[in-house]
C-alpha cells in the first residue's frame, strides 16, 4: 500500500501546483531550510537554488552523493543538518 500510494502521488504531481503559490515565497518571514540532493535527476538542483533565491529567509544545503530521496541516500547527513537547523 505505501509504495503504491507513493507512485500514485508522483503520477499526480504537477508544476501548476507550485507555480500558483510561487508569488508568496518572498513573503515568507520564518527561517526555511532547503536541502537538496546534488544528484537529483527528478528535480534538478537548479530548481532548489531558484527556490532559495525567492525566499529571503532560506538557507540552502546541497548533499553530495544523494538523489531525490536524500533521506534514503544520506540519512545521517540529512539528519545532522535538520538538527542543527532546529536548535538555532
Amino acid at each position: 500500500m505505501g509504495q503504491q500510494a507513493f507512485y500514485r502521488q508522483i503520477a499526480q504531481a504537477s508544476q501548476k501546483y507550485t507555480d500558483e503559490i510561487e508569488p508568496v515565497y518572498s513573503a515568507i518571514n520564518k527561517p526555511v531550510l532547503i536541502i537538496w540532493g546534488e544528484e537529483d535527476t527528478w528535480v534538478p538542483i537548479e530548481k532548489g537554488q531558484k527556490l532559495h533565491k525567492k525566499m529571503k529567509t532560506s538557507s540552502f544545503i546541497s548533499i553530495p552523493r544523494a538523489g531525490h530521496l536524500v533521506q534514503e541516500d544520506q540519512p545521517s547527513i540529512l539528519l545532522s543538518y535538520i538538527l542543527k537547523f532546529l536548535v538555532k
